[in-house]
């Protein structure tokens, strides 16, 4: 269950006894179901996992995609695979401003979905993150940088 980031939407997702998932806007004020999204995979495994952006999408990791949603409308926007790697149901978190979303990978790993803002905001993170005329080059090892939402790229990359 979850608000949406203004807190005035009530959304959950549930998981019938046959494995059938449903995600529901409720209208919590009479307590019945408001809208129901369609396309969802028809035998989820357990929980769901679902998140809001802002108080425009819902996107939620299900049958080894991300997929998303106009909050006003109950038919899917898109899905990614995002460039493979996911596993049936994917851990999903947008960050505050709506703009990065994190997935959890089938290798225990995070794979980061950007916007273009997003992106705009990494590349300059990248950028001002490591002053390499301080730091000894065998001690910065920089992995690849995220693209948008229909794809992207594991971050990776330590410093020591």
């Amino acid at each position: 269950m979850a608000f949406s980031a203004g807190g005035k939407r009530l959304f959950i997702c549930e998981t019938s006894k046959e494995g059938r998932s449903y995600l529901l806007e409720l209208d919590e004020h009479q307590v019945a179901i408001k809208r129901v999204y369609h396309g969802l995979w028809k035998r989820s495994v357990g929980v769901v996992p679902f998140d809001t952006m802002k108080i425009q999408f819902l996107a939620i990791g299900d049958a080894f995609k991300i997929k998303f949603w106009d909050m006003d409308n109950s038919y899917l926007l898109t899905t990614t695979a995002a460039e493979c790697g996911l596993p049936a149901a994917s851990c999903i978190r947008f960050n505050k401003e709506g703009i990065l979303l994190a997935v959890s990978t089938s290798e225990n790993g995070i794979k980061i979905l950007a916007n273009a803002d997003g992106v705009r905001l990494l590349r300059f993170i990248e950028n001002q993150a490591v002053d390499t005329s301080r730091v000894a080059p065998a001690t910065i090892e920089k992995g690849p940088i995220i693209s948008t939402f229909g794809a992207s790229c594991s971050v990776a990359g330590t410093s020591t």
